[in-house]
């Protein structure tokens, strides 16, 4: 028999009465850490969710090792930084476990970045971390983060996203068979210098050397990446979807829409078997000299790419290495830009800009 659970604010709660198929309410208010410990099986779905009318605030949320349990914070929940939190902390963590849900949150190191310099940025908190398998992140806003979204489980997705505002990556994918979907990803910042920020960035965390690990069927779809580094703000250049390290394997990339001002708007350094299709990638300042390429390549390896198909793509240049088939791409000019009809992405959903 089902049962329904709630939790009031500053109270604790034993998370090992809830079984699978259970409903547990969150009441209004400041829930700081919460943190909830293998919850949940295979036969049945458990909900946490806001009671009816309830706005919630979380310091952190931490999903350890459950299975089948879906955080829905039904656009009335954030999850943000409070207090002295150490930026090594992600604001949401899915750790271990399988099938498990984080939805609808808004979740933020802050809600406004206005002033903010490097020192600021490198202070901000990772979003989410998932370490679980076949665990979905989806349909949350994202603000003024480190990194937005690492996918560190098999088969875990992060869908229908945005993410604005971030000085390392917007989205990592760094296991077999994840997917990022449907995802707004847009506006890089300064943080560390050094940083080679992307919207999304692939390697496999399984290898203790990435540049020797082997990724295998990721699939990147229907995302729309913005970012131009010359708007105000501490804006740095960003790389759109890039590879770079190790081998990419089996991966589909199609339908996405990458408006940058950086070289690499997708770019694959060692591919074998990967398909790039239907994505157009084009320059979000036509007056800059850096204007966005389709890249396979060989880089970090004398391992040469293999077996590649890229067809029905537009993009500023192609630059394609290997073994490959290329039909049906669209070789464009910065003046042909404009008559695309893509204006630019929406403004900033912080607070401030």
């Amino acid at each position: 028999m089902a049962t329904t659970h709630s939790i009031t604010p500053g109270t604790a709660f034993a998370w090992n009465r809830v079984k699978a198929g259970d409903m547990v309410f969150l009441k209004s208010g400041d829930h700081g850490d919460l943190i909830i410990n293998n919850v949940g099986d295979h036969t049945a779905l458990v909900n946490v969710m806001p009671e009816a009318g309830a706005q919630i605030s979380l310091n952190r949320l931490v999903i350890n090792t459950c299975t089948n349990l879906v955080f829905n914070g039904k656009g009335k929940t954030t999850i943000r930084t409070k207090g002295a939190v150490s930026a090594d902390v992600p604001l949401a963590s899915i750790l271990g476990g399988q099938g498990n849900v984080l939805q609808w949150c808004y979740i933020q190191s802050a809600a406004s970045r206005a002033g903010w310099q490097p020192a600021q940025w490198l202070k901000a908190r990772d979003g989410v971390l998932v370490t679980g398998d076949d665990c979905k992140v989806s349909n949350n806003t994202l603000l003024n983060v480190r990194t937005g979204i690492t996918l560190r489980g098999w088969g875990s997705d992060a869908m229908s996203n945005s993410i604005d505002g971030f000085c390392v990556d917007g989205i990592r994918m760094l296991a077999d068979y994840t997917t990022a979907s449907d995802n707004i990803i847009m506006h890089s910042f300064t943080g560390n210098p050094s940083n080679h920020n992307d919207a999304i960035q692939l390697w496999s965390a399984a290898a203790a050397n990435p540049a020797d690990g082997i990724l295998n069927g990721v699939i990147i779809q229907r995302n729309r990446i913005y970012n131009r580094s010359r708007d105000p703000g501490g804006m740095r250049d960003m790389q759109g979807i890039g590879c770079f390290d190790g081998v990419i394997r089996r991966a589909l990339i199609r339908d996405n829409l990458v408006q940058t001002d950086h070289y690499h708007g997708i770019t694959l350094g060692v591919a074998e078997y990967c398909t790039i299709s239907g994505n157009t990638v084009i320059g979000s300042d036509p007056s800059s000299v850096r204007q966005p390429w389709i890249m396979i390549a060989t880089t970090k390896t004398t391992r040469q790419s293999w077996k590649n198909t890229v067809s029905n793509n537009k993009a500023m240049d192609f630059k394609l290495t290997g073994s490959y088939t290329a039909t049906g791409n669209q070789d464009l000019e910065p003046t042909q830009v404009a008559s695309l009809g893509y204006s630019e992405m929406p403004g900033s959903m912080s607070a401030v800009a």
